[in-house]
């Protein structure tokens, strides 16, 4: 899988990577891309951006292994310092919290407390 070919939408951009929303048969995936800073030495930023992706990505399956609700990483380009994993659908948090009931926020926080626990 060609990962500039997972070109996709774009639904939101970091400070550190761009996050593509695409589809690929059945997926709706996500294609999260580092992008690069021109304010550092280019190679040390290739450097920087290498290990940050493979350190998400590892952090990610472990957090999956443990039980933590998380996507799938599908694929991983060091070169392009790119992820590409599922998409999960649902609220962000901060939605639910923003404009949920007293009920809807007392789950929201404890699943939140349930999620970190595992990953301790």
């Amino acid at each position: 899988m060609d990962t500039p070919a997972l070109g996709g939408t774009l639904f939101h951009r970091g400070a550190e990577a761009d996050l593509y929303v695409s589809r690929v048969g059945a997926w709706d995936l996500v294609v999260k891309r580092r992008t690069r800073k021109k304010y550092r030495e280019q190679e040390l930023d290739n450097r920087i951006r290498r290990a940050r992706t493979a350190r998400e990505a590892t952090a990610l399956h472990e957090a999956r292994r443990a039980g933590v609700r998380t996507p799938i990483v599908l694929l991983v380009d060091l070169e392009k310092t790119t992820i590409v994993m599922t998409y999960v659908k649902g609220l962000l948090a901060r939605d639910g919290l923003e404009r949920g009931s007293s009920r809807s926020i007392l789950r929201i926080f404890r699943e939140l407390g349930r999620q970190i626990g595992l990953l301790h």
